[in-house]
């Protein structure tokens, strides 16, 4: 019996350009960072401060909402 190939999972188009540009993956770091911040702020105590129940959250929500969208939706207009 023969073993089927796999083909391999390939990050380009049908037209060989790559999906994500280097705008993409640097908001895609972007967001990575902001998430990284976001949680670093809400686990700082005291738990119930300015910083952990207000500032977290926020930047929490922005991260999700919209830079990691925007990192993966973005493409730079074709000229």
């Amino acid at each position: 019996m023969k073993k089927k190939q796999k083909t391999p999972v390939s990050t380009k188009n049908p037209k060989g350009q790559r999906l994500f540009g280097k705008v993409n993956m640097i908001l895609f770091v972007l967001a990575l960072l902001f998430l990284g911040a976001g949680y670093y702020c809400l686990m700082q105590e005291p738990a119930d401060g300015v910083l952990s129940l207000t500032v977290a959250p926020i930047i929490l929500v922005i991260c999700y909402l919209i830079l990691f969208p925007l990192a993966i939706l973005y493409k730079r207009k074709e000229k």
